[in-house]
């Protein structure tokens, strides 16, 4: 197996292991929430998977998830190694804009 092949697959591995964190820490939230909701409303309500699964992730849940500290993240986004966009104040993180930067640093 030549170099970049080794390379391939570590890229893919790597993105496979940032899929399985971001979905379990989805469901871990999901079910979370769907706890809270059965709390908060009677039995006779119907029960239903209505959770809605966020498209982008906040720089805590970034930070959390690449396992760095804050000071870093906020410099990644601000040279523009991690894309991200703003809405209002707040600064948000595509899944997609997370494994594109992994496998950028892997190549």
């Amino acid at each position: 197996m030549n170099k970049k092949e080794l390379d391939t697959d570590i890229v893919s591995e790597d993105v496979e292991l940032v899929n399985k964190i971001i979905g379990a820490e989805l469901e871990a939230e999901k079910n979370g929430l769907i706890e809270q909701d059965k709390a908060n409303t009677s039995d006779s309500a119907p029960s239903g998977d209505t959770a809605i699964q966020p498209l982008m992730l906040t720089v805590q849940e970034v930070q959390a998830l690449l396992r760095i500290g804050r000071n870093k993240t906020y410099e990644l986004i601000r040279s523009g190694e991690l894309p991200s966009i703003r809405i209002g104040r707040q600064i948000r993180i595509s899944k997609t804009a997370i494994e594109q930067f992994i496998v950028g640093k892997n190549q």
